[in-house]
């Protein structure tokens, strides 16, 4: 029987056995795998979800949490938050009173920001946007220019927070990735089967339609006379074509940023994500793409659309409009797969 034993369970939490043994005690978090039942000699076994309790449990221990308020906030957790996560990940924040919310990077704690149960503790929020706070240091954890653009367009946006603040996390961020000053590129987001189909048509129209192109001109030339030639016009025209779809299909796959719905953030109606709208007595779905994956006969919309573009941005509970011009209302947001 696989599962993660006491001995191992306290090292990869910072727990210690009389805690492990108190908390499966008093139902708080039971080893998963195998319980001892009260039988002598039988080795508690944990599974990963449950080390991800203990790791929840022990933070809000060390946050200064009574017990009789983490067993009320450990039962909310379970609830309304996905407890899988990687522990790497999961962080805490509290007043020693209450659990608040778990926050994974620097948008949710940007984010966080504009939540009301954030307002008591909201100024040690703020704080850690300060010089040498967690905010800062996350900014060394960013590992491609892109999500560095992504932290940068989130600052911008993030309301409550002052300007000198804002200044130094984007700082920060300029000085790991200077490039950042320069405006942006116009990227274009696709899934990757569709980013995989364009690459299999450039390479086809490059080494296929173009060297048969070739031959083509080059038959026709042997006919004669170029400015009557049908055949070598022709050819030249689809040479001319072919040329401008691989130099297109060629930048736009170098602008091209691949969809991955394990990173999409659902707080709000952007690019992957598929937005469940309710209007008079009927529910109908949106999903919000690229350019690529566009199939409206199906319900995906790309981005440059304009009935998606007047969706991005908004929120679960606000007003917008369907597809067909009806007054509708935003019921869930999730990542398009």
């Amino acid at each position: 029987m696989e599962g993660f034993t006491s001995l191992q369970a306290s090292r990869f939490t910072g727990t210690t056995g009389n805690q492990l043994r108190y908390w499966d005690k008093i139902g708080l978090v039971k080893p998963g795998v195998q319980a001892t039942g009260g039988r002598p000699g039988v080795r508690r076994l944990y599974s990963f979800r449950d080390l991800i309790a203990l790791k929840v449990v022990k933070s809000l221990l060390d946050g200064g949490m009574s017990l009789q308020r983490v067993r009320r906030a450990y039962a909310w957790l379970r609830e309304n938050v996905n407890l899988d996560d990687h522990l790497s990940s999961v962080k805490l924040v509290t007043d020693g009173k209450s659990i608040f919310k778990i926050l994974k990077g620097e948008g949710e704690i940007l984010d966080a920001l504009r939540q009301d149960e954030f307002a008591p503790i909201r100024a040690r929020v703020k704080a850690l946007f300060d010089p040498g706070g967690l905010a800062v240091s996350l900014v060394r954890r960013v590992a491609t220019e892109e999500e560095a653009r992504e932290l940068a367009l989130a600052l911008s946006r993030a309301g409550g927070l002052e300007e000198h603040r804002r200044g130094t996390v984007r700082e920060a961020l300029f000085m790991k990735y200077p490039s950042l000053r320069a405006p942006a590129a116009n990227f274009l987001y696709a899934t990757p089967g569709a980013i995989e189909a364009r690459r299999d048509e450039l390479a086809r129209l490059k080494q296929v339609e173009l060297p048969a192109n070739a031959e083509a001109m080059k038959a026709a030339k042997e006919h004669g006379d170029l400015s009557e030639n049908f055949e070598y016009h022709a050819a030249r025209q689809k040479h001319e074509y072919l040329s401008a779809r691989i130099a297109a299909l060629a930048d736009q796959l170098s602008r091209t940023r691949a969809l991955d719905p394990s990173r999409i953030d659902v707080s709000e109606v952007r690019v992957g994500t598929r937005v469940l709208l309710r209007t008079a007595g009927r529910e109908t779905a949106a999903t919000i793409l690229g350019p690529w994956d566009s199939r409206p006969e199906e319900g995906v919309y790309s981005y440059e659309s304009e009935f998606a573009a007047a969706l991005l941005g908004k929120r679960v509970g606000e007003s917008v409009r369907s597809a067909e011009g009806e007054p509708a209302v935003i019921v869930s947001i999730t990542p398009w797969r």
